[in-house]
């Protein structure tokens, strides 16, 4: 029994959480050090798993530190760390056991070697951070995964970010320009680039020999040579949502193998060369470069002129224009034009469609702006939302139902106009009549004596059969819709038609049950949209584990050494 109780005690020893969450430690005004870096290093090396450590000087000097542990290392007072002495890292992080670390709030300055250094670990956090390498890098990833970098600016150095033989790295929210390269990605897997503005980089991204890469969201500009570079093995490359602008080339392939490669609803505009095919480039057709705009490239749109192939096929694009004359790509490109036009949906309301080689929208296509011009003078500006934008003239509708009305809409330099009959205004579905502009006029339902109504006596776009109609004067239909009375109309074109009772029906033509419709006004809908982007996290509190674990266990021994004396009593008794 004795020993059954031991093992018990080693076992909740060992299953208790490790609840402490580290000390404080403070680190001193360099002004307080005789020798900054080994002290600084010191207090680093004896501190504690877990621990952080709290910088509190707002200037030091060639500082390098190793990180052997997982240490929560930050500053509140922006402290500057700069290293002109050596080639170290200002920050190191080496090994498993380093991982949890996080730095956060400093401005790392190295003039030979890198700010940070990640070396074969795992779990880290790199945020909110300014990093400026001379002559090496801004962070520097190797052997290492789980890996977070978000909200630093990296400027200034040879490449801003490079990972080597890593995996599983979320870059989100950097501003990363003025380098070399700004972020190299060499022998890596799952990897996501978003929500970060690359400029005024030489390169901005170099991909190569990668699996699974998100690049989402993205503003990747004014770098001198590619935006987006491809090379070597490329598999499950996802390129969404980004805009790439004024580059040299927006997108270069020069990649050797390309399947799942995704090039997908980008803005591509104002390079040189939106995207280029390099003469290394092998063509797959496990490809989608489909959904982009891709106009005011002063070279070509698509340019295959370097490529090994008599021609490469993609998908439809927004070139700026509906005319192949006004398009400009290479001649050795197979792909189909995504055009727009402007559609009447009555009432006063237009909207301007991008449509796709089969006729219908292309709601992934990004926000395109436009301007419209009603009659040379009413001017509004928009902006396409999943294809379409809603141009709204309602407002106006009585003045315009009495001319012919020109409406001019421009895509940057494409320009088209529509001439809408004034007799085209009105949806099929409303009239001038039914005492009244409106959807009904003195009928039950949707049903009156309006002219030019969906009622049950009216003119024009109502006859015979209309849903929920019964037959009405000038009209043609005859009765085959499902909602009409008996699915029977008696009207001819010029014949009053008669009106089909039923028991308890609530339709007539002489309007019973009626109200005098008011004026309508033309009915825009709106989506509602859900965004399911919450993610719930359920936050542990490692003190009332404790406490509930700690009562467990003296719950569990006081029934042990109960039971051991009922044993004895019993032992004795006998």
């Amino acid at each position: 029994m004795r020993c059954e109780l031991l093992v018990l005690v080693i076992f909740l020893i060992f299953l208790l959480p490790n609840v402490a969450s580290g000390a404080i430690i403070q680190v001193d005004d360099s002004s307080k050090y005789t020798n900054v870096n080994e002290q600084i290093q010191s207090i680093l090396d004896n501190a504690s798993s877990g621990d952080t450590i709290a910088f509190n000087g707002k200037k030091y000097e060639n500082l390098t530190l190793s990180i052997n542990k997982k240490l929560n290392i930050k500053t509140n007072v922006e402290t500057s760390i700069k290293n002109s002495n050596n080639n170290n890292a200002i920050f190191s992080i080496n090994g498993s056991k380093a991982s949890g670390t996080t730095i956060s709030n400093f401005s790392l300055y190295n003039e030979y070697g890198s700010t940070i250094n990640l070396n074969n670990t795992k779990n880290i956090n790199i945020s909110k951070n300014k990093l400026t390498s001379s002559n090496s890098y801004g962070i520097s990833i190797r052997d290492s995964s789980n890996i977070n970098i978000s909200g630093n600016t990296i400027i200034n150095s040879i490449e801003g970010l490079i990972a080597i033989d890593s995996n599983n790295i979320n870059i989100k929210n950097n501003n990363i320009s003025k380098n070399n390269i700004g972020i190299d990605l060499a022998n890596i897997k799952n990897i996501v680039i978003s929500s970060n503005k690359i400029d005024n980089n030489k390169n901005g991204i170099i991909l190569s020999n990668i699996v699974w890469v998100d690049v989402v969201n993205n503003e990747i500009m004014n770098n001198n040579e590619s935006g987006i570079h491809m090379g070597s093995s490329i598999k499950d490359l996802n390129i969404k949502n980004n805009t790439i602008k004024n580059n040299y080339y927006g997108i270069r392939l020069d990649s050797t193998t390309n399947n799942g490669l995704t090039i997908k609803s980008n803005t591509i505009t104002e390079n040189h060369e939106g995207i280029s095919f390099g003469f290394k480039y092998v063509d797959t057709t496990h490809k989608d470069i489909s959904s982009n705009v891709l106009y005011k490239n002063s070279g070509k749109e698509v340019e295959l002129i370097e490529s090994n192939y008599a021609t490469i096929t993609i998908g439809s694009n927004w070139y700026g224009s509906n005319d192949w004359g006004f398009v400009n790509i290479c001649h050795k490109l197979k792909t189909d034009l995504i055009r727009v036009d402007l559609v009447n949906m009555k009432g006063g309301l237009f909207a301007i469609r991008f449509y796709d080689e089969n006729g219908k929208v292309v709601t992934d296509l990004p926000s395109v702006n436009l301007i419209s011009i009603l009659n040379g003078k009413n001017k509004q500006s928009l902006s396409t939302i999943n294809g379409e934008a809603i141009v709204n003239y309602s407002s106006e509708l009585d003045l315009l139902s009495n001319q012919d009305n020109n409406i001019d809409f421009y895509v940057d330099n494409f320009h088209d106009k529509k001439t809408i009959k004034k007799e085209d205004l009105y949806l099929k579905d409303n009239g001038k009549g039914n005492n009244g502009i409106g959807a009904a006029g003195d009928g039950s339902g949707s049903n009156g004596n309006g002219t030019s109504g969906i009622g049950g006596s009216g003119k024009s776009n109502n006859g015979s059969g209309d849903d929920t109609n019964v037959t009405g004067v000038f009209g043609t239909d005859k009765g085959k819709t499902d909602n009409n009375l008996d699915k029977i109309n008696g009207g001819e074109d010029k014949t009053k038609g008669e009106t089909l009772k039923k028991e308890g029906s609530n339709i007539n033509s002489a309007g019973a049950k009626s109200t005098a419709a008011a004026k309508s006004k033309p009915v825009v809908a709106k989506e509602l949209r859900i965004k399911d982007n919450t993610k719930f996290r359920i936050k542990i509190d490692y003190y009332v584990i404790a406490i509930i674990t700690i009562f467990l266990f003296l719950f569990i021994i006081v029934g042990y050494i109960s039971n051991y004396f009922k044993a004895n009593r019993m032992e004795f008794k006998q």
